[in-house]
């Protein structure tokens, strides 16, 4: 069994426009679980509806540093962030995933 080694801190809109931050090695799976009441707790009262942000870490390491200090972040820096990422990459909301 192959070992992912890559690494991924993201962050995830909710319905009541919450930024939840989170690491994973397959954000986009994660996301998908967080929509479907399987992934964080957080979303219990407030669903998650947009994959906004995501960042390539080198290590897990890192993925956790680097989520700790997002979380540190005002809502407008973690809007910043997002603005920056729209831009380059196409990510899914929740019912790009609803046949």
């Amino acid at each position: 069994m192959t070992e992912n080694n890559t690494w991924y801190v993201y962050l995830v809109r909710t319905e009541h426009d919450k930024l939840y931050c989170g690491i994973s090695n397959d954000p986009i799976a994660r996301f998908y679980k967080h929509c479907n009441g399987t992934g964080a707790k957080f979303f219990a009262s407030s669903k998650a509806v947009a994959l906004v942000y995501i960042e390539l870490c080198e290590s897990k390491s890192h993925a956790l540093k680097r989520e700790y200090m997002i979380k540190q972040f005002s809502k407008n820096k973690k809007e910043q962030l997002v603005a920056t990422n729209c831009s380059s990459h196409q990510l899914p909301f929740y019912n790009d995933h609803i046949s």
